[in-house]
C-alpha cells in the first residue's frame, strides 16, 4: 500500500514538472512577443526580459527532462538496441547498465551543482547580467531537474528488473 502512494506521488511530481516546463515555454513565448512589441513598435526595449526568458528556458529544459524521459521522447540512437531487443535478457541487461551509467553521471552532476549552489548562496554570488540575479536561481534548475531525472532513472531501472515487465520507452 505505501508503495502505491509513493508511486502515485512520484507520478504526480514528474507530470507536474512536465506541465510546469510547458508553462515556462508558454511564458517565454509571451515575454519574447512582449519584448518585440516594446522594442520595435513602441521603441522602448525592456532591460529584464532577456534575463527572465533565459532562466525560464533553463528551468523548462531541466524540469521537463524527467517527464520527457518518462515518455521515452529523448533523442537516442536505437540501432543496436532495436537489434538486441529480439533477445529479452541481453536487451534488459543493456538497458539496466545504461541506466546505471546515467545514474552515476546525473548523480555526479547534481551533487557538484548542489555544492556549487550552496557556495553561491553563502557568498551571495550574482549573475553577470544587467539585473544581477542571485546565481542560486539558475543553479537550482540543474539541481531540481537532476534530482527528478535521478528519481525517474531509479524508477525505470526498478521496472526493468521486475520479472515480466517490458521497458516502457
Amino acid at each position: 500500500m505505501p508503495e502505491k502512494r509513493i508511486g502515485s506521488f512520484f507520478d504526480r511530481l514528474i507530470t507536474g514538472s512536465g506541465v510546469l516546463s510547458g508553462f515556462f515555454i508558454l511564458l517565454t513565448a509571451i515575454l519574447v512577443g512582449f519584448e518585440v512589441v516594446m522594442r520595435y513598435v513602441l521603441n522602448a526595449p525592456t532591460t529584464w526580459t532577456f534575463d527572465v526568458t533565459l532562466f525560464l528556458i533553463i528551468y523548462s529544459a531541466y524540469l521537463g527532462s524527467a517527464y520527457t524521459m518518462r515518455q521515452g521522447k529523448h533523442v537516442r540512437v536505437e540501432f543496436f538496441t532495436q537489434w538486441l531487443s529480439r533477445y529479452r535478457l541481453p536487451s534488459t541487461v543493456l538497458a539496466v547498465l545504461c541506466n546505471l551509467v546515467l545514474l552515476v553521471f546525473w548523480g555526479f552532476a547534481t551533487w557538484t551543482t548542489f555544492r556549487e549552489t550552496i557556495t553561491a548562496y553563502e557568498f551571495s554570488e550574482v549573475t553577470q547580467s544587467y539585473l544581477r540575479f542571485p546565481m542560486v536561481i539558475p543553479l537550482l534548475a540543474i539541481v531540481l531537474g537532476g534530482a527528478l531525472i535521478i528519481l525517474q532513472l531509479i524508477a525505470d531501472t526498478i521496472s526493468l528488473c521486475r520479472p515480466g515487465q517490458r521497458r516502457s520507452a
